[in-house]
């Protein structure tokens, strides 16, 4: 049987060149884009796919439309080397729903996820999928991924049934461990697959990306997490002067 090869829509590999573009830096703050007829003579599509390119990227922040000029790079680059306060992380609210949990099992880690437990690429792991859904629509799919030590600790993680205190709560009340630090990086991404069919969105659409590492107060990781929510999606976080 031969390979399937998928290929993405024309103008989600035009946006994904301009953002490749922009984020290395040889496209800059204030630089012009190509206008949706430029971009149509260059690439030799339609004018309708040429003109979803500039809202793709608008939707993931990194260029702005101007009257009479087009659209224009406004993604910032970090200057000079000022201190800024330490701060606390006191709240996180992500999208409020009703959870689903997908699948809990055990699995095989990922290269990125076994760098993130700080376990060895071979190891199985706990790996529990959910999406959150709030009236009627999923706002949020995300995958969380656990050390293997805990499929003795907190067993309950193998199973489907969402968990009423939560994840990091049952984790404290099973194994006496508590979360005392989490670290968050949020980038912008376009659905896949797998991320378009949990979220009920057309492939290509644009998302909000997070990857949230969770450790206890000795510093080894209770959970890692992949979260996925579709453009308009919010997540809401306070901060504290430290």
């Amino acid at each position: 049987m031969s390979a399937v090869i998928r290929r993405e829509p024309p103008y989600v590999q035009m946006i994904e060149h301009f953002r490749r573009e922009i984020l290395s830096g040889r496209l800059k703050e204030g630089d012009r884009l190509p206008t949706a007829r430029e971009l149509q003579r260059e690439y030799g599509v339609s004018l309708t796919t040429a003109a979803k390119v500039a809202g793709g990227l608008q939707a993931l922040g990194l260029v702005t439309s101007r009257v009479g000029i087009g659209s224009v790079v406004t993604i910032r680059q970090p200057e000079g080397q000022d201190r800024v306060p330490a701060v606390r992380l006191d709240g996180l609210a992500w999208p409020s729903g009703s959870d689903t949990i997908l699948d809990a099992g055990l699995a095989s880690c990922p290269q990125r996820v076994a760098e993130a437990l700080g376990v060895s690429a071979r190891a199985k792991v706990i790996r529990r999928s959910r999406v959150t859904i709030t009236a009627k629509a999923p706002v949020a799919a995300s995958t969380s991924w656990f050390p293997p030590g805990l499929k003795t600790d907190a067993p309950a993680l193998l199973e489907t049934a969402e968990l009423a205190e939560g994840t990091i709560g049952y984790l404290e009340q099973a194994t006496g461990r508590k979360a005392a630090r989490r670290e968050d990086r949020l980038s912008a991404a376009v659905a896949g697959g797998e991320a378009a069919r949990d979220l009920d969105v057309e492939p290509g659409s644009p998302l909000i990306t997070a990857q949230s590492r969770i450790c206890d107060t000795d510093g080894a990781v209770l959970e890692y997490r992949e979260t996925t929510l579709p453009l308009g999606a919010e997540c809401a976080y306070t901060f504290a002067l430290a």
